[in-house]
């Protein structure tokens, strides 16, 4: 069975040509009886900023018409490009006022932060699809009810960081310390502040408190580290939730930070230390190995750092603004319509109209359908063209890099591992953050499996050699022996939570 392709384009200029309607088209029919319909509303003053000044100096109202009907004209062209059997009706509005009260599926709008937020609220209630292409220093939008992406330069991403970082939910701190060099004004800092406490109905991890600390860097090496150990030293006894601190430094910084803190008692197994480091692609290009140097047994330390590319505007791969990114979140939602599409026939054909029509498949359920697809193309394996991931925005990058120390050195000295920086997550503009682990791994997973040698010797009731043949295998020592008592009930249960395995060593009593 195949369905024609439609596509209607209504672009309209003046708020007087828009149709006002109290009535809510919940139940859209099927799309294989009727086309889905997407509105593309533009707000002008935020385009103009952050689309059109990036394409001409002068701002005249043809500019702005003539390049607004270029990006809808993508938009349509990326839409027919890829959908082959369903079909898509597209009407550009100006108004961010605009009804969406009607039969609409999909909404996509380039808004500022505010506008942006009003409108999913509206396109909520009309239970519609959501994409949008907003300013930056941003929340985005709940991920089952959309994608937003913010129109980003380089230099600007700090805010963004947090409230994306904040929206993962791997950062569940309800209090941090904040440090700071002088290489970060007060308003950048002030910034990433709000994104980390922003109230937000979508996430429960509110930064409910921050101590603010400013380190004033000085004409030598001896006198930075004098005020930062000065600085430190300051710090009121500490409780385990004020351990936590974020630190926005130049790499130069990181070393004297370390030794100073580690001196006075402030890094330990229960703290947690998270770097943010801009300069590190203009001073190694994005190579931290040399910080592995300043790690320790025991500590929780990770590093979020900037690996942009620094010739990106020469670089002819690297895509960005608001046509690239439509482009492809379009791309996306044609094939997610085909997709949705083809389910809703090969449902059909396997039951009777009776039985499909008592599935449910109303416009909320198939919105969720529709999101799920195109982020299945957008960021994950299945995507059907091109590789993997957003090509715009991509030579926007940041690193997270966790430090893995725990169980490296304990023990004889020959048999220590070397510390490690492993990649945890990576952040682009679009889609934001994507972690493979969490950004402390010895917070979550203790030891991370580790096998840790014990020493011990027959001293009942504590520790003895015992027949018991439900004795844990972890507990046979190198000769094949079975060991029991207090000591290692206790060990036992050191294993469970921590995450390690022992290899038990026999000595001399």
């Amino acid at each position: 069975m195949m369905y024609s392709i439609t596509f209607k384009l209504a672009f309209f200029c003046s708020s007087a040509f828009f149709i006002h309607s109290t009535v809510s088209f919940n139940d859209f029919p099927s799309l294989m009886t009727a086309n889905a319909t997407m509105v593309v509303v533009i707000e002008k003053t935020f385009y103009e900023r952050k689309v059109l000044a990036k394409e001409t100096t002068v701002t005249t109202r043809e500019a702005y018409e003539k390049s607004v009907a270029n990006f809808v004209s993508a938009v349509t062209k990326k839409a027919r490009e890829r959908m082959n059997m369903s079909g898509l009706s597209i009407h550009a509005f100006q108004d961010t006022g605009v009804n969406l009260a009607r039969d609409y599926t999909i909404l996509l709008s380039v808004a500022s932060c505010s506008t942006t937020w009003d409108l999913f609220r509206r396109a909520r209630t009309e239970k519609l699809v959501h994409l949008a292409i907003n300013d930056i220093d941003c929340p985005r939008l709940p991920i089952d009810e959309g994608v937003s992406i913010p129109l980003i330069e380089p230099g600007e991403e700090l805010p963004q960081l947090f409230h994306d970082i904040r929206m993962t939910e791997k950062l569940k701190w309800n209090r941090a310390v904040i440090i700071h060099d002088d290489a970060f004004g007060s308003d950048a800092i002030g910034k990433v502040i709000q994104a980390f406490s922003h109230e937000s109905s979508d996430s429960a991890n509110n930064l409910g408190s921050t101590s603010l600390f400013s380190i004033a860097r000085g004409s030598s090496e001896k006198i930075t580290k004098q005020r930062i150990k000065q600085l430190l030293s300051t710090f009121p006894p500490r409780q385990p939730i004020d351990d936590h601190f974020i630190v926005f430094v130049g790499h130069e910084t990181i070393p004297h930070i370390i030794e100073a803190a580690r001196a006075l008692g402030m890094i330990h197994p229960a703290s947690q230390w998270f770097f943010v480091v801009p300069d590190i692609a203009k001073f190694s290009h994005g190579n931290i190995t040399f910080l592995i140097e300043y790690l320790s047994e025991g500590e929780n330390i990770a590093f979020l750092y900037n690996e942009t590319n620094q010739n990106l505007r020469q670089d002819s791969s690297c895509h960005d603004g608001a046509v690239c990114h439509a482009r492809e979140m379009i791309g996306a939602l044609g094939i997610a319509l085909e997709k949705a599409l083809l389910e809703e026939i090969q449902l059909y054909e396997r039951v009777t109209e009776e039985e499909y029509d008592a599935t449910g498949i109303d416009k909320f359920a198939r919105s969720r359908i529709i999101i799920t697809h195109i982020r299945d193309e957008l960021y994950n394996d299945s995507k059907s063209y091109e590789v993997r991931g957003s090509m715009c925005g991509r030579c926007i990058r940041w690193v997270v890099a966790s430090a893995i120390t725990w169980g490296n050195h304990i023990g004889p000295t020959d048999h220590n591992e070397p510390h490690e920086l492993r990649q945890t997550g990576i952040w682009t503009p679009d889609p934001g953050f994507e972690f493979t682990d969490y950004i402390f791994p010895h917070v979550a997973h203790g030891f991370l499996g580790k096998t840790l040698p014990v020493a011990t010797y027959h001293n009942p009731p504590w520790q003895f050699l015992t027949t018991k043949p439900e004795a844990s295998a972890e507990l046979h020592d190198t000769m094949g022996n079975n060991w029991d008592g207090f000591v290692f009930d206790i060990l036992e249960e050191l294993m469970k939570k921590l995450n390690f395995t022992v290899k038990t060593i026999v000595v001399d009593s």
